[in-house]
C-alpha cells in the first residue's frame, strides 16, 4: 500500500483514493481542509495506482464487464458498480449539495424528486450488497482503532434508495419476506449418456428455506446455462477431452449456493458416432406383458420428441394405428424407453413412459413404426407382412454400427437375445469407429466383442472406457485410442500405422511394437504441484513446453522442476530448456489451470533403469523418479517373498524400502512400503506417476522391470482410484 502513489508509473502499488473525486465536489471535498467529506472513510477505497490514474476524475457511466473507460466517462466494473452507487447515495445524503449525484455520474434525474440519477438507482439493484461491503460497514460502526463510527444506510438496506427516489425495487433486507439464505450445495454428481461430443449430468436435489427454483451449470468454470430439473445435457464438446463440471442451486430471490465439488468428465474418443435421426434401438417381446420399445438419439444434438409418434400394425395387416405421441426432449447419447404398464419391474424401473397403449401390446407378428411428422422413418417387422411371427419371445438390440433408421426391416441390423433379456434396456451405444465393448469377454480376437462385428485389421480402433482387452498375438491397427481406465495387453507386437493415444489412467502392455506415434494423456485436476514421469520415450522439452501452459516464477522459471538431492532443493526449467524428458526421471509439474498433460514419443518396451545417488557428503539420499511405462506397476506386496514388485527388486539400493508420494491435499507425503501392504493392500503405481525413493550410501541403477507390469482389473479399481487421488 502506498498512500501517496497515484501515477501510472506506480506499477504494482495500491493507493487510497476517493470514489467521489475531490475535484468533482462543489466546492471541492477539501475546500474546508482535510476533514469532513475529504476524509470520510465511506468514500475511500484502495485502488490499483495505474487504474486510478486511468480513471482520473471521469464521471461514472454505463458499461459492462471489467472497469474501463467508456463513452462519456468511466465504468467501475460489474462487480463494483453497486458499491459506487451506494457510496454516491451516502455522500449525497450526508453532504447534500456539495456532493450531488449529477456531479459524479452520467444519467437522468427526471424521474426522481431531486438530483439523484437513474444510473445509480439501477446499479444499486443490479449489483447487490457484497459481504465485503457488509463487513466494512460493520467495522466502521464500532470502537475499533480506525473505525469512523457511523454506517452507510444504503448498505444496511438498499431498499431505502427505492423508498426515497423510486425506480426499480432494490433488495429489501428489512422486509419480513426478505430472504438472503442460499440453497444447500448440490451433490452426488454423475454422468449418463456419455459420447464423444456430449454427456448428461445428473445430481441430487438441493434444499432451501423457501424453494430451489433452478440450477446453474459451469463447465471449466464458465457459466453454460440453467436447469429447473436435476439434469443437464452438455453438447458440442471435443472428443477424448477432460472437462470440469460444477453445479450451483438458486432460489426465487436470487440467492445462489456455493459450487458443488468439481466433477471431472472425460468424453469418449469416438467423434464419428453421428446418426441421421432417431431410431429404434431395442425391442422386447417377452413373457406375458413384458413388452418394451427403446429409441436412441445419436444425432449430436438434443431432440424434441413432440414430432415423433409410435404406431403399430396389428397381425401384419390393415392400416397403422392412430399412434402414441411422444413428448419431452431426448439428449444426445440418451435412450427413451416405452414400457407396457403391466410389465415386470425390471422393465418399468427403466421406463420413461409406462403406458397401456396398444403400441406396446405387440405379440411378435405386429410391426411397429417410428414416425416423424407422420412420416415413417424406422420399422421393426414388415408392414403388410401377414400373421407370421418375425420377433416372438425374443429381445432385439440394434447393432452399434447402425447409425440410420430404416423403413425396411433388416434382420442383419439386429442382435437377438433369449426371451426376457432386459440387461440392455435404457442404454444404447452407437459407434462410428470400431470399438471394443467386451460384450462376451476380454478377447481382442473375438469379433462379438467389437461394435462393428469384426476384429480390426489395419483400421482405426477404440477400447471403450473401463474395458480390458487381451490380444494373445500381434494386433494391427491404423489409429488406436484407449479411453479412460481402459486396458490393453498385447502378447506380441503392436503394429500401428497412425497414432496410439492413451487417455488418462488407461494402460497398455505390449511385448514388442513397430515404430509409431505414441501419445499419453494425464489429466491434472488443479493447478497445484504434481509429481510425474514421462511414460513415453523421446519426448522433448521443446515440444513439452510449447504444448502446455506452465506456471511461471522468478528469473524466467516455469512449472517444471527437478529435485537436486545434493542441496535438497529444486531446479526449474525455462522456455529455452532443451533436451528430452528422460523416461523414469521424476519431475514436479505445475500448470496455470487444470488441464491435460500430453506426452508424445515412442512406446517403451524393454526394461528400464535410472541411476539413483545418495548425493554426496551433504546429500539426503532422496531421488525423484517415476513409472516409465504406460501401464501400472506393482509397488509392494503382502508377501515378503514376492519378487515382482518395485521395492523387492531394488531393495539392495534403498536406505529404506519405502516409496514417498506427494499428497497435495494434506501437503505431506504418503508412504508406501511392505508393511503398509499388510494394512492397505498391494498398491500399484499409475503410468507416469512420480515419487521419491531414498538411496543408500552406494546407490546404483534402479530397475523398472516388465515383469512388474499389471493389468488394472475391476477388482482393484477402488484401491487404484484412491491411490491415484492420493498420489497425484
Amino acid at each position: 500500500m502506498q498512500a501517496t502513489c497515484n501515477k501510472a508509473s506506480c506499477q504494482g502499488l495500491w493507493s487510497r483514493e476517493h470514489v467521489f473525486s475531490n475535484s468533482l465536489g462543489n466546492p471541492k471535498l477539501n475546500a474546508n481542509g482535510t476533514s469532513g467529506p475529504y476524509t470520510d472513510v465511506h468514500n475511500l477505497r484502495s485502488c490499483d495506482a495505474p487504474t486510478n490514474n486511468s480513471r482520473g476524475n471521469k464521471l461514472f457511466a454505463v458499461g459492462s464487464g471489467n472497469s474501463s473507460a467508456v463513452t462519456g466517462g468511466w465504468y467501475p466494473g460489474d462487480e463494483w458498480k453497486g458499491d459506487v452507487a451506494r457510496i454516491a447515495m451516502y455522500m449525497y445524503l450526508r453532504y447534500g449539495s456539495q456532493c450531488l449525484p449529477t456531479y459524479l455520474g452520467v444519467g437522468s434525474n427526471a424521474a426522481t424528486p431531486d438530483d439523484m440519477i437513474d444510473l445509480f438507482l439501477q446499479w444499486n439493484v443490479d449489483d447487490p450488497v457484497s459481504d465485503f461491503e457488509k463487513q466494512r460497514n460493520t467495522y466502521h460502526d464500532s470502537n475499533a482503532t480506525y473505525a469512523q463510527g457511523n454506517r452507510n444506510p444504503f448498505i444496511d438496506n438498499p431498499a431505502f434508495a427505492t423508498q426515497i427516489w423510486g425506480g426499480t425495487q432494490a433488495e429489501d433486507f428489512f422486509s419480513a419476506s426478505y430472504d438472503d439464505e442460499a440453497p444447500s450445495i448440490p451433490s452426488d454428481l454423475a454422468v449418463v449418456n456419455l459420447t464423444g461430443n456430449s454427456f448428461t449430468l445428473t445430481w441430487s436435489a438441493a434444499s432451501d428455506n423457501t424453494l430451489v427454483t433452478g440450477y446453474r451449470l459451469l463447465l471449466d468454470d464458465n457459466f453454460i446455462g440453467t436447469s429447473n430439473t436435476h439434469q443437464y445435457h452438455f453438447t458440442g464438446l471435443a472428443a477424448a477431452t477432460s472437462y470440469q463440471v460444477k453445479v450451483q442451486a438458486f432460489d426465487a430471490n436470487g440467492n445462489i449456493s456455493a459450487s458443488s465439488d468439481t466433477f471431472i468428465v472425460h468424453t469418449g474418443a469416438d467423434a464419428a458416432a453421428i446418426a441421421s435421426d432417431l431410431l429404434f434401438s431395442e425391442y422386447v417381446e417377452g413373457t406375458s406383458n413384458n413388452k418394451a420399445l427403446e429409441i436412441a438419439n445419436y444425432t449430436g444434438n438434443a431432440v424434441d420428441l413432440s414430432i415423433y409418434t409410435l404406431k403399430k400394425q396389428t397381425n401384419g395387416g390393415g392400416s397403422w394405428s392412430s399412434g402414441l405421441n411422444l413428448s419431452g426432449v431426448l439428449g444426445n447419447g440418451a435412450a427413451f424407453v416405452i414400457v407396457n404398464n403391466s410389465a415386470s419391474t425390471n422393465l418399468t424401473d427403466n421406463a420413461d413412459v409406462i403406458t397401456g397403449s396398444g403400441q406396446v401390446t405387440f405379440n411378435g407378428n405386429d410391426p411397429v413404426g417410428l414416425f416423424k411428422n407422420n412420416v415413417l422413418i424406422d420399422i421393426i417387422g414388415v408392414f403388410d407382412g401377414g400373421t407370421g411371427d418375425f420377433a416372438k419371445d425374443i429381445t432385439l438390440q440394434r447393432k452399434p454400427n447402425i447409425k440410420s433408421p430404416n423403413t425396411a426391416y433388416t434382420l442383419s441390423e439386429w442382435d437377438s437375445f433369449v426371451k426376457d433379456t432386459f440387461t440392455g434396456i435404457g442404454n444404447h451405444l452407437i459407434t462410428g469407429t470400431n470399438t471394443f465393448l467386451g460384450t462376451i469377454d476380454t478377447d481382442w480376437d473375438n469379433a462379438v466383442n467389437w461394435s462393428l462385428g469384426i476384429v480390426p485389421n489395419g483400421t482405426d480402433a477404440i477400447i471403450k472406457a473401463d474395458k480390458v482387452a487381451n490380444a494373445a498375438g500381434a494386433i494391427s491397427v491404423d489409429n488406436l485410442t484407449l479411453e479412460v481406465n481402459a486396458v490393453l495387453e498385447v502378447g506380441l507386437q503392436v503394429h500401428a500405422f497412425g497414432t496410439v493415444l492413451l487417455a488418462t489412467e488407461s494402460s497398455l502392455i505390449a511385448r514388442n511394437s513397430t515404430s509409431f506415434d505414441f501419445t499419453y494423456h494425464r489429466y491434472l485436476e488443479n493447478e497445484n504441484w504434481h509429481l510425474m514421469s514421462s511414460p513415453v520415450t523421446d519426448e522433448t522439452f521443446a515440444n513439452f513446453i510449447a504444448n502446455h501452459s506452465f506456471a511461471t516464477g522468478s528469473n524466467g522459471n516455469i512449472g517444471i522442476g527437478a529435485y537436486d538431492n545434493t542441496t535438497a532443493g529444486w531446479t526449474y526449467a525455462n522456455t529455452s530448456t532443451t533436451g528430452t524428458l528422460s523416461s523414469g526421471a521424476g519431475r514436479s509439474i505445475k500448470l496455470t489451470a487444470p488441464g491435460t498433460i500430453t506426452l508424445s514419443g515412442a512406446l517403451p518396451i524393454v526394461d528400464r533403469s535410472i541411476v539413483i545417488t545418495h548425493g554426496g557428503a551433504s546429500g539426503n539420499g532422496f531421488n525423484l523418479i517415476g513409472n516409465p511405462f504406460p501401464s501400472y506397476l506393482a509397488a509392494n506386496h503382502t508377501s515378503p517373498t514376492a519378487l515382482n514388485n518395485l521395492l523387492i527388486i531394488n531393495s539392495a539400493l534403498l536406505a529404506e524400502q519405502t516409496l514417498w508420494f506427494w499428497n497435495q491435499e494434506l501437503k505431506s507425503y504418503k508412504q508406501i512400503n511392505q508393511a503398509s501392504a499388510l494394512v492397505e493392500g498391494i498398491r500399484y503405481i499409475a503410468p507416469g506417476q512420480g515419487f521419491f525413493v531414498k538411496a543408500n550410501a552406494t546407490g546404483g541403477s534402479l530397475l523398472f522391470l516388465n515383469r512388474c507390469k499389471v493389468i488394472k482389473l475391476k477388482i482393484c479399481l477402488v484401491k487404484l482410484h484412491k491411490i491415484i487421488r492420493i498420489l497425484n
